[in-house]
């Protein structure tokens, strides 16, 4: 409540107290899609918006903007993807990310940025950005971006409806097999028959893809999250509820659902034992702590 509190008090400050030669635009009021400006004669209606998320609003705003060039302030890696992804929506002509400190200021051309990008992988920045770990959603195992970005170049159109409309087999097959790329399986689109192939190879549980069932609550959120910022320049998106797709109520609010079937079957849990020499007296090994047996 309080920061509540002092966000609406900013957000008033700002526009009282705005110089006469600037016009100043804020949100965060005690209405959802409340939108001030400094100067009340400014039409402000298409940025009533229901966005949750200041990124996308920041985005909203330039993308709606009359200005030659517009300059958004964000140290945020999601602004700067959500803005190369909706680049070419924008009504100005030069479009720029300042980040940085204010001893050391950092410009960022987004026209420069999105065409060096390659062929049309632009749009699948953030599909790729949310699988791979963003602020609400987990990365996958064993891979940070840098190491999933060669897979991005060679394979990106498998993520190009993740965030689009509702989330069907077909995007779940092919994000299935981006995941598998991921982790150099090519033979297989199943993260499942992926497993096989990776324990196969160095006969460690922890190389190993995620299940597909844990990876279709993963995808889920995803999918959310890529929607969000798909729909950065709509200023009210119509999206669903957060516990259709991945999260559920918890004793701290939402939850990620990560799972609903055990990663390993029962009857392997009973064959598997330790291969210690000694007892485990102490149950200090991994197999105990993962409860095996452990002789």
């Amino acid at each position: 409540m309080k920061k509540v509190k002092t966000i609406i008090f900013l957000s008033e400050e700002l526009c009282s107290q705005a110089p006469s030669d600037k016009i100043v635009v804020a949100g965060g009021f005690r209405e959802e899609t409340e939108v001030r400006s400094s100067q009340r004669e400014t039409n402000l209606t298409h940025l009533e918006s229901t966005h949750e998320e200041a990124d996308t609003r920041l985005v909203l705003r330039a993308m709606h903007s009359e200005f030659n060039t517009v300059v958004v302030a964000s140290r945020d890696t999601d602004v700067l993807l959500v803005l190369l992804s909706h680049f070419k929506r924008a009504k100005c002509k030069h479009l720029w990310m300042m980040s940085g400190t204010s001893k050391k200021r950092r410009y960022i051309s987004i026209g420069d940025v999105f065409n060096k990008l390659p062929g049309n992988s632009a749009t699948f920045l953030l599909p790729h950005h949310a699988l791979t770990g963003s602020d609400t959603t987990s990365y996958i195992a064993n891979h940070t971006k840098r190491s999933s970005w060669k897979a991005f170049k060679e394979h990106h159109e498998l993520l190009k409806n993740l965030g689009v409309s509702e989330l069907k087999d077909e995007t779940i097959k092919s994000s299935e097999a981006f995941v598998c790329r991921m982790y150099n399986v090519h033979n297989t689109d199943s993260v499942d028959a992926a497993r096989h192939v990776l324990f196969c190879r160095s006969g460690k549980p922890e190389s190993m893809s995620p299940t597909s069932d844990a990876l279709h609550f993963h995808l889920l959120r995803v999918h959310y999250q890529s929607m969000i910022w798909r729909n950065a320049h709509r200023a009210k998106p119509d999206l669903r509820s957060r516990t259709d797709m991945g999260w559920k109520h918890g004793n701290s609010g939402l939850e990620a659902i990560r799972m609903s079937l055990c990663p390993i079957p029962e009857s392997c849990m009973k064959m598997i034992s330790c291969a210690c020499r000694k007892q485990c007296r102490t149950r200090r090994c991994k197999y105990s702590k993962s409860g095996l047996r452990c002789t």
